[in-house]
């Protein structure tokens, strides 16, 4: 039974706590389809794989999605509205919708939302349907806790399709569907600082053709594998899939796609580069070799494709033989076959699983294994939930608190609090917060650096001074006798966590 007092000894811990604003490695609860063709978006409870509900956003959804990093909320967007729509996945509604400040008769398509949850990325563009026409492409930069748009960029280098963060979340990578590049955003700055050409093999004379009406070679997707070094672009007329070397910013290698290539994803563990075509056909090649090992027939049109974050399983989304027929068919990533296939609104789109960085993919790596340092250096204390809030702290590992910029003068507790009910945007965690030992010594934090925070989910470093006081209490890294004490959240006076 828990109380209000967490009481853990070290060791007994089944798991330690992962990065904070990043998937467990069970993943999220729930994914999110875009249906675009009748502004809706479908709700998949991942844990048993099946359709809980789907939600009307408005009249013509745009094709891009992106969710939550724990699944609970989904971001979709109206194509022609400049509104991005916030969905929260347990109660199947609509929570919010945030209005965006795209300049003239902009057409939102793409949308994406950093590894840590903090920051999504909505694309739109006005023009660059027909060859010669003048394109108009603007980014914004909207942060998901307060649901403010913090900056439009003029990007001025062709239309945004669906984009692609590195793990570590500092850059932005876009695949255009008017120009012969994919162009990369500095997410801490942001702005475009890099555009890099991709020179597509001799085309057909089908390709020659639409080209000639549309001068459009449609990258409409880019993918980055799971240690941050190589990025995958593919789209339905380029019929290539371009690898490219993200430190080097250059084109390593290419490899012939099946014909109308339009979705891509990096296997979990990114050994496999996956695509999905128009024909209705999955196409998997070797990133190693950079040679199709297989392919899968499915029918209909597969548009996007994702990975569970185990990597057990791929989920495609596709208009049926029957147009009218919106489905997500559960692929078994290891024996290639369908496991269910879901029924789902009209011309399902993008998944959210597409943006799903994993803890494992995320920050700094270390060692063969790639496996970054371990967040954790103790147990974790969890209270019992008091006023609907429930906290959890353990001690932050030293090359974890390095891996997140802090230096050899702070230490710290990696904390999280989360809610259904009750609004945490306000809370002031560094006054709030005390740290007491056996001895009667009290500490108060230095600091508070975000992981992932909105409004019923905040993780994050309490840090504290790495001084004489502090040393007495934390002794390598090992806790002595020591209470992390919460003041005045939900209506709670006081609430400890302790350890022995």
């Amino acid at each position: 039974m828990r109380t209000a007092v967490g009481l853990f000894r070290s060791g007994a811990l089944l798991t330690m706590l992962l990065a904070a604003g990043l998937a467990h490695a069970s993943g999220p609860r729930y994914a999110y389809v875009s249906n675009a063709a009748e502004g809706s978006v479908s709700i998949l409870d991942l844990s048993d794989d099946r359709v809980v509900g789907t939600v009307k956003t408005g009249r013509m959804g745009a094709h891009g999605i992106a969710a939550s990093p724990d699944g609970r909320y989904g971001f979709a967007a109206l194509e022609s509205a400049n509104e991005v729509v916030v969905i929260d996945g347990e109660r199947q509604a609509v929570v919010a919708r945030i209005q965006v400040p795209f300049s003239g008769a902009m057409a939102i398509h793409g949308l994406d939302i950093s590894p840590d949850g903090r920051f999504l990325w909505v694309g739109a563009r006005q023009g660059g349907e027909r060859r010669n026409e003048v394109v108009s492409a603007e980014l914004a930069v909207i942060n998901a806790a307060t649901r403010a748009v913090e900056k439009v960029l003029q990007t001025g280098l062709g239309v945004p399709s669906h984009y692609a963060i590195t793990p570590d979340g500092k850059e932005l990578w876009i695949a255009s569907t008017t120009v012969d590049l994919v162009w990369i955003v500095d997410t801490a700055s942001r702005q475009v600082t890099a555009a890099i050409p991709l020179v597509p093999p001799p085309r057909s004379d089908e390709q020659r053709a639409v080209l000639a009406g549309t001068g459009i070679i449609a990258l409409n997707e880019v993918a980055i594998s799971p240690d941050g070094q190589r990025a995958y672009a593919v789209g339905p007329v380029a019929d290539v899939v371009f690898a490219v070397d993200v430190p080097g910013r250059r084109v390593v290698g290419t490899v012939k796609s099946n014909r109308n290539a339009h979705g891509i994803a990096v296997s979990r563990d990114g050994s496999e580069i996956w695509t999905s075509d128009w024909g209705g056909t999955l196409t998997i090649i070797d990133a190693a070799t950079l040679r199709i090992k297989e392919t899968v027939t499915l029918g209909g049109k597969p548009n996007h494709i994702g990975f569970s974050a185990d990597g057990a399983k791929l989920y495609v989304t596709r208009t049926g033989d029957d147009p009218e027929t919106g489905e997500v068919l559960v692929v078994d990533s290891r024996t290639r076959k369908t496991l269910r296939t879901l029924r789902v609104g009209k011309g399902p789109h993008e998944i959210s699983l597409e943006d799903l960085v994993v803890a494992s993919q995320a920050g700094p790596r270390t060692g063969a294994s790639g496996a970054g340092p371990a967040p954790s250096a103790s147990a974790k204390a969890r209270d019992s939930g008091v006023g609907g809030v429930t906290v959890e702290a353990s001690l932050a590992s030293k090359d974890f608190l390095a891996a997140k910029g802090q230096g050899a003068d702070k230490w710290g507790f990696l904390v999280s609090l989360d809610t259904h009910s009750v609004d945490l945007t306000g809370i002031d965690l560094v006054s709030r917060v005390s740290l007491r030992d056996g001895s009667g010594r009290v500490l108060k934090p230095v600091g508070w650096r975000p992981l992932s925070e909105d409004s019923h989910h905040r993780s994050g470093l309490l840090l504290f001074a790495a001084d004489g006081a502090g040393e007495r209490i934390l002794s390598g890294e090992k806790l002595k006798n020591v209470q992390l004490v919460f003041t005045d959240i939900a209506g709670a006076r006081e609430r400890v966590l302790m350890w022995k």
